[in-house]
């Protein structure tokens, strides 16, 4: 299985833009699957902390949206799987 190949690597050409907006959009994600969709999410916290990492990270305004719609798209997805096996239980 993939979770058992060991971690992922990610870089686009500079390593900052497209990498730094998939980093951010993984660890949200990781972020509700630990703590539940109850949980905060901080997208703009988030790219503060990565961005201390690496600079520039999540470069464009483009990207940050593409964060805010990727994450709306799993939480969305989630509720709609969760209200799913309610209504077949």
């Amino acid at each position: 299985s993939i979770q058992d190949s060991g971690p992922i690597i990610v870089h686009c050409s500079a390593g900052i833009g497209r990498t730094g907006t998939f980093i951010v959009i993984d660890i949200i994600i990781d972020q509700i699957n630990q703590h539940g969709l109850d949980c905060e999410i901080d997208i703009q916290r988030t790219i503060q902390i990565v961005r201390a990492k690496r600079s520039g990270m999540v470069q464009t305004i483009a990207q940050y949206k593409f964060v805010y719609l990727a994450v709306q798209h799993y939480v969305n997805t989630l509720q709609q799987r969760i209200q799913a096996e309610h209504v077949s239980d």
